[in-house]
């Protein structure tokens, strides 16, 4: 069983369609892909703000000078 990073929705392999898809989302549960979206999902949702943190003290800093 495998579950969708996507919707969280726990997929048993008969469930998956021949594309290697969630049925319910359609997101990719391959486990080749699994990664990708491991790493897609950490990017835009733990990297993101960070970054958007960072450039926003740089604007501070930059106007303050």
């Amino acid at each position: 069983m495998v579950r969708c990073i996507r919707c969280g929705r726990n997929v048993r392999p008969g469930d998956v369609s021949p594309g290697g898809r969630c049925p319910l989302c359609l997101a990719i549960v391959k486990e080749e892909a699994m990664d990708k979206e491991i790493l897609d999902y950490t990017a835009r949702n733990l990297l993101e703000p960070e970054l958007k943190d960072l450039q926003d003290n740089i604007n501070d800093a930059v106007e303050g000078l």
